[in-house]
């Protein structure tokens, strides 16, 4: 009975199975691109993200409001001309009915509207900027997380795949056995149940690969083979303490500073 369930188990989960081998092969087979560092996708990343063209655009408007602002200081010159219909208007002898006007505006004192439009317009093109830093700290980090969750599961991923190796191995020795009347069907059953475990194991492991693979490229702008990454070589701790990582972290913070602008 037990062995009989253990191969109807097997035809059940046959596509799963496929599915294995395919990640697997894809894994190994996979012609090796040029290699990736983490700094080579943060450039990637900030030259190309559309975030960050966007910003980069309001800090142009910024500094358009700001050029709007400080032409006010200077005199505005209008010309205006007129024509009168049907000869000289009623009323006016000898006048020309063609006649234009030309003025010269300067206020002489505005209490301060226009200094303070151009401090406005300085302060807008400030938080911009570190609307800007903001978003390039965002999507660095975003870099960082997507990067290195897939080299992670891709190691996982290789160590699950000699797992399901050794798995396999073993059921077909229990398998063996039970043919020469040596084990009991019920260690069949229990082989068959952690080989299938062992390989769902794996296929989730490359499926959340696979993921952490397609933000990775997401935020690049560029494909990424398997294999391509560079494992960051490890620096020291550069803190004395965790308390003046927390004083830089807040000094430096874009959000911080965006807000008290």
């Amino acid at each position: 009975m037990f062995l009989i369930a253990g191969v109807q188990l097997i035809q059940f989960n046959l596509w799963q199975s496929c599915q294995v081998i395919v990640a697997v092969s894809a894994l190994a087979s996979s012609v090796q691109a040029q290699p990736l560092s983490l700094p080579d996708a943060w450039r990637l990343a900030l030259a190309g993200h559309p975030l960050i063209a966007q910003k980069q655009g309001s800090i142009g408007a910024a500094q358009d409001e700001i050029k709007s602002a400080e032409w006010k200081r200077f005199p505005t010159l209008t010309l205006d001309s007129s024509r009168a219909l049907g000869g000289q208007p009623v009323g006016v002898a000898n006048s020309d009915p063609n006649a234009a006007t030309l003025r010269l505006q300067q206020p002489l004192w505005t209490g301060g509207r226009i200094t303070a439009d151009i401090n406005a317009a300085e302060i807008r093109k400030k938080v911009a900027q570190l609307s800007l830093e903001e978003t390039e700290q965002d999507v660095l980090l975003r870099v960082v997380q997507s990067y290195s969750d897939y080299l992670r599961l891709q190691e996982r991923a290789v160590v699950a795949k000699d797992n399901v190796r050794e798995h396999q191995r073993l059921y077909d020795l229990i398998a063996r056995r039970l043919e020469q009347r040596v084990t009991a069907e019920v260690d069949v059953a229990l082989a068959l149940a952690r080989l299938q475990q062992s390989k769902t194991e794996l296929v989730t492991l490359l499926a959340s690969a696979g993921n952490a693979r397609s933000t990775l490229e997401q935020l690049i702008g560029q494909r990424v083979e398997v294999g391509q990454l560079q494992s960051p070589a490890s620096r020291a701790w550069i803190f004395a303490d965790a308390e003046a990582a927390v004083a830089m972290a807040q000094q430096y913070s874009p959000t911080l500073r965006r807000l008290q602008a």
